[in-house]
């Protein structure tokens, strides 16, 4: 079926971690000035600039303490420490940051804002007391007030204008209303619903498709390299929240992924194939990928003190274990898929799925302290520092720094 319009609900940006400049989320420019409208509703608008704004103010909230424990630690002193907490405190206000990359958002993407004053009232009310999609018979129906506003509006913009719209949600609101909507239709997967609107969609994934056999064949070497540097480049910087147990209480402090290798994941007989863009010299497919990687994090040890009712740290621990999981990457190739492809370009490869979280086991205190260790067996007075190092045996063991 022909759409006319794109929209997309909160649930999507926030999944796709506000990344407005890449990610699935990036993918949206390609209907500026095309032939499909993209339409955001403003209760979607508004949630998406929100979330930006606590974003962009816990990032800076963390500077800040950041900069004034640099000095604490002695990190930073004198001129350096008073540079570097002016830098951070120069940064521009959380509202005008979010405000500035959003609009920017909408002139990359020529979306257009449907405004909520096109809902209907009275279909308001009825679908509130009536239950009717997307207010739930049970449960807190004044949650689901803004995604009625924002079906309402889009509804109303959609009869009026003679266009079918595609919407992209998760929430179950969201399926149940389009399904009594003539024009609006809901597809849960965001890649799936891009490539519902890509024209010779099946002949450029069954293209992808040989690209991706030759690669598995030891064929394409640029092409293999370039999806394996990808994956080593991006998987750092996906976020996930790391567990663990044991006797401590723990703390997070930072945790990553260290890229090991990956698998294509089979479809039936092909590859885990969506096509997401296509140009006249360029496709980008989202592709499926078991994975395997090293996961490592930092976390703070503290133990409960009875007496003085509060907690106390006991140092830090750092620890890493082997994940395998089902992800995906958005592969972009350039130049003319039809011909050689020796002669395509894999110009991207961008992370979209991997793991979110991971358990870390049982997590012990460890006294000992291997820079220590290190920084005495390195140093250049071995003299001095075999004194150092006996006295602080004889004392209470290897002192921490």
């Amino acid at each position: 079926m022909a759409y006319d319009a794109f929209t997309i609900d909160t649930n999507l940006a926030i999944e796709g971690g506000l990344n407005l400049e890449g990610g699935l989320l990036g993918q949206l420019t390609q209907f500026k000035d095309g032939q499909i409208d993209l339409i955001l509703s403003e209760i979607v608008v508004r949630e998406i600039r929100k979330h930006l704004n606590l974003q962009v103010k816990k990032v800076r909230d963390t500077l800040v303490s950041l900069a004034a424990r640099a000095e604490e630690v002695q990190l930073t002193e004198g001129d350096a420490a008073a540079e570097l907490k002016a830098k951070v405190q120069a940064l521009g206000d959380p509202r005008d940051v979010a405000g500035a990359r959003l609009k920017k958002y909408f002139d990359d993407t020529g979306a257009t804002t449907i405004p909520v004053k096109l809902a209907s009232m009275d279909a308001l009310v009825r679908g509130y007391f009536s239950a009717s999609p997307p207010f739930d018979a049970t449960g807190a129906k004044k949650s689901e007030f803004p995604d009625a506003i924002a079906l309402l509006a889009i509804e109303a913009w959609a009869t009026k204008s003679g266009k079918k719209v595609l919407a992209v949600s998760k929430d179950k609101g969201w399926v149940d209303f389009a399904a009594n909507c003539d024009v609006i239709d809901v597809e849960p997967d965001f890649a799936k619903a891009l490539q519902i609107v890509q024209e010779h969609a099946e002949e450029a994934s069954a293209r992808v498709g040989a690209i991706l056999e030759a690669v598995e064949a030891g064929g394409l070497p640029e092409i293999a390299g370039a999806i394996e540097e990808g994956l080593r480049r991006g998987l750092p910087g996906w976020p996930i929240h790391g567990e663990g147990g044991g006797a401590f209480y723990l703390e997070l402090d930072s945790a990553e992924l260290e890229y090991e290798s990956y698998t294509l994941i089979k479809d039936g007989d092909g590859y885990d194939i969506t096509i997401v863009r296509m140009g006249s010299n360029q496709v980008v497919a989202r592709i499926g990928a078991e994975m395997k990687a090293t996961a490592r994090a930092d976390f703070s040890l503290s133990v409960w003190d009875s007496i003085d009712k509060e907690y106390v740290g006991m140092g830090g621990q750092s620890v890493e274990t082997t994940v395998e999981f089902d992800g995906a990457f958005l592969l972009t190739l350039g130049g003319d898929l039809a011909g050689d492809p020796a002669e395509l370009e894999a110009e991207e490869v961008e992370v979209v799925e991997a793991i979110d979280e991971v358990d870390f086991g049982e997590i012990e205190f460890d006294p000992g302290d291997e820079d220590y260790e290190e920084w005495l067996a390195e140093d250049a007075d071995a003299d001095v520092a075999g004194d150092v190092a006996a006295e602080g045996q004889a004392a209470m063991g290897p002192p921490a720094f």
